[in-house]
C-alpha cells in the first residue's frame, strides 16, 4: 500500500508539474498574442502573430485555441479584438475555421464604435480578403455619424473597385449615410474602365432613384463628349430633365485652349442659323493663388499653366440644355455644329508691393510682388469641328484691384506669420445666367 500510495503521489506531482508547465506555455503564447495586437503597424501585428501562432506555415489546434481564448478575454469592438478578428479571417487558408472567423468578425463589426479609432490597414486587409465584410460594415456606418464613418465608407468604396460594377452599385444604393453619400460612394469606386457599362446602364434604367444615382456619379468622371452626348440626347427623348439628373452640370474632357486668346474675336450677338444644332458648355479656370514673387511679373503672367487643359474645368450646362428644342439638340457629338461656351478665366492685372504688418504696424514697400487678377467673362460661339472660336456673343471684365495693401499677421511669440490680400475678382454667376438666357432667347428670333 505504501508503495502504491507513493506511485499515486508521484503521479499527482508529475500531473501537477505537467499542468503547471502547460499553463506556463499557454500563458506565454497568450501573452505573445496580446503583445502583438498592441503593435503600432498592422504589418508588424501580422508578423508577430505569425511567429507566435504558426508552425510550419499552419495553425495547430493549440494555436487556434489560443486565438479563441485571447478573443474571449478582449473587449468586444475594441481595436485589439477587431485586429484579431481580421487576422482570423486572413488565417482561414492556414487552418482557422472559416465559419467561426466569419461569425466572430461579424460580431466585432456589430460592436464597433464609429466614434473610436480603428485600424485602417487592418480593414484594408479584411476587404481585400473578404469582400463580404463590406456589407455589415456598411450597415454599421448607416447607423452612425461618427468622425470615422466617412473615412470607412470611402475605404469600402476604394476596395470595392475590383468587384463587378453591379455589385458596387448595390453597395452605393445600400449606403444611406449623408456624411459620404451614395453618389460620393459610387463616384469614388468608379474607374475609367467602368464608364461604358455605366453609360449603358443609364440608357436602360427606368427606376428614378437608380437613374439619379448613376447620372450624378457619371457627372464627375471627365468623360469624352463623344460618349456623353448620345446619353443626354436619349434622356431628353425620354422626357427626363438633364438639370435634375445632373444638377451641378456634367464634366467632360475637352481641350478649349484656343479660347486662351483674349483678343481678335469679333463681337456679334446674332442668332445661329435656324437649323443649327448646338450645345451649351462652361469652361472655368481653376482658382488663382496668392503668391509672393521676388521679381516683377511680366504681362500675361499666370500662376496657372493655361496651356494645360487641366487648368480649366469644362462642363455641360445641363439645366440650360433642357431648353434646347429637340430638333436642335444633336443626337451625337459629331452632329453638333456649334458650342456656346461660357468662358470664365483670370487675366493678370498687375501687382501689389506694399505690405503692412497688422501686429507691429511696420510697412514694407517694394521688396516683393503680389500678383492680382481681373476676371474675364465671355460667351463665345465655337465651331464644333476643329473647336474654332468664331465670335463673341457677350463679354464682361472685372478689373483687378491694384488699390490694396497686403496685410500680414505676425505671432511675435513664435515668429510665424500669415499674409492676406484680394488675389482676383470673383466670377459673376448672375452674369453667367443672364447671358445664357439672352443667348437662348436670341435663338428663338425669326
Amino acid at each position: 500500500m505504501k508503495k502504491k500510495g507513493l506511485i499515486i503521489v508521484i503521479a499527482l506531482i508529475l500531473a501537477a508539474g505537467a499542468g503547471i508547465y502547460l499553463l506556463t506555455v499557454l500563458s506565454s503564447q497568450d501573452k505573445h498574442v496580446n503583445d502583438a495586437l498592441n503593435r503600432i503597424l498592422w504589418a508588424d501585428v501580422v508578423d508577430d502573430l505569425n511567429q507566435a501562432l504558426l508552425t510550419d506555415g499552419k495553425l495547430s489546434d493549440k494555436s487556434r485555441e489560443c486565438m479563441d481564448r485571447v478573443m474571449d478575454s478582449l473587449e468586444p469592438g475594441s481595436k485589439k479584438s477587431q485586429r484579431l478578428a481580421v487576422y482570423e479571417v486572413i488565417m482561414t487558408e492556414y487552418g482557422y475555421p472559416e465559419e467561426a472567423a466569419r461569425r466572430k468578425m461579424t460580431e466585432q463589426i456589430a460592436t464597433m464604435d464609429m466614434k473610436a479609432e480603428y485600424d485602417d490597414a487592418a480593414f484594408k486587409a479584411l476587404f481585400s480578403k473578404a469582400p463580404w465584410a463590406m456589407d455589415p460594415v456598411l450597415e454599421k456606418c448607416n447607423q452612425s455619424d461618427g468622425y470615422s464613418t466617412r473615412s470607412m465608407l470611402k475605404l469600402i468604396a476604394e476596395y470595392s473597385r475590383n468587384l463587378p460594377l453591379e455589385r458596387r452599385m448595390e453597395l452605393a444604393l445600400a449606403n444611406t449615410n449623408t456624411v459620404f453619400s451614395s453618389v460620393d460612394f459610387l463616384s469614388e469606386c468608379l474607374t475609367e474602365a467602368d464608364l461604358p457599362e455605366l453609360r449603358a446602364t443609364i440608357l436602360k434604367e427606368t427606376d428614378p432613384e437608380r437613374l439619379s444615382l448613376y447620372a450624378q456619379a457619371l457627372a464627375g468622371q471627365h468623360d469624352r463628349p463623344e460618349n456623353i452626348v448620345p446619353v443626354l440626347y436619349h434622356l431628353r427623348q425620354q422626357g427626363q430633365s438633364l438639370g435634375q439628373l445632373f444638377p451641378h452640370g456634367l464634366t467632360v474632357d475637352l481641350d478649349l485652349s484656343a479660347l486662351n486668346e483674349t483678343q481678335g474675336f469679333p463681337q456679334d450677338d446674332a442668332p445661329l442659323p435656324a437649323d443649327a444644332k448646338y450645345l451649351i458648355i462652361c469652361r472655368r479656370e481653376a482658382d488663382v493663388k496668392a503668391e509672393r514673387l521676388k521679381t516683377q511679373p511680366e504681362d500675361g503672367y499666370s500662376c496657372n499653366n493655361k496651356e494645360n487643359p487641366a487648368a480649366f474645368v469644362v462642363s455641360f450646362e445641363t439645366t440650360w440644355m433642357d431648353q434646347i428644342p429637340m430638333d436642335r439638340f444633336p443626337a451625337s457629338y459629331e452632329e453638333c455644329q456649334w458650342l456656346a461656351v461660357v468662358d470664365l478665366q483670370y487675366i493678370y492685372g498687375g501687382y501689389l508691393t506694399e505690405l503692412k504688418d497688422y501686429a507691429t504696424g511696420a510697412v514694407e514697400q517694394g521688396k516683393n510682388y503680389y500678383p492680382v487678377y481681373s476676371s474675364l467673362h465671355r460667351l463665345i460661339l465655337v465651331e464644333r469641328e476643329g473647336l474654332v472660336p468664331r465670335r463673341i456673343f457677350s463679354v464682361m471684365s472685372l478689373d483687378a484691384d491694384t488699390n490694396q495693401t497686403v496685410m500680414r499677421w505676425t505671432n511675435i511669440g513664435v515668429g510665424t506669420s500669415m499674409t492676406s490680400y484680394g488675389v482676383a475678382q470673383k466670377f459673376d454667376s448672375t452674369w453667367k445666367s443672364d447671358v445664357i438666357r439672352q443667348f437662348m432667347d436670341r435663338q428663338l428670333t425669326e
